[in-house]
């Protein structure tokens, strides 16, 4: 997933490419995008990760080639983001379980602090009417 920032940047730097043949300076993208040179590179880093642009034999920055995935492999990675979807919904359900239940356990363990206290306090008051009788 790209996000906004990412394609601005690259929004930009395929305009540059259509005019110029090649990708942006860093001082030019630095400056076009109003940040500073180390943050312009980091984005660079960021793009480069996820496989929008690579270094050439030289170290210059060019776009990266992407292979388009065949049927079956977007059949598999359906499948697996499906697969994962279905996981992460079991593993919240149960947490949803668990916390409820955890709840439930707090709350009665706080009732019967409560009443406990309660009992105590009766007890104390028992014990002191019992002493001014006597």
């Amino acid at each position: 997933m790209i996000t906004k920032r990412q394609k601005e940047y690259l929004t930009f730097m395929y305009a540059f490419f259509k005019k110029n043949d090649q990708l942006p300076p860093m001082s030019l993208l630095a400056e076009k995008m109003g940040v500073a040179q180390n943050a312009a590179q980091e984005m660079m880093l960021r793009l480069e990760y996820d496989g929008h642009i690579k270094r050439n034999a030289v170290g210059k920055w060019k776009w990266a080639d992407r292979k388009i995935p065949t049927l079956p492999e977007v059949d598999r990675l359906i499948a697996s983001q499906h697969k994962l979807i279905t996981d992460l919904q079991e593993r919240y359900n149960s947490l949803v379980t668990e916390n409820s239940k955890l709840f439930e356990r707090v709350w009665h363990l706080t009732y019967l602090c409560r009443v406990n206290e309660i009992l105590e306090s009766d007890i104390a008051d028992t014990a002191l009417s019992v002493e001014t009788k006597h």
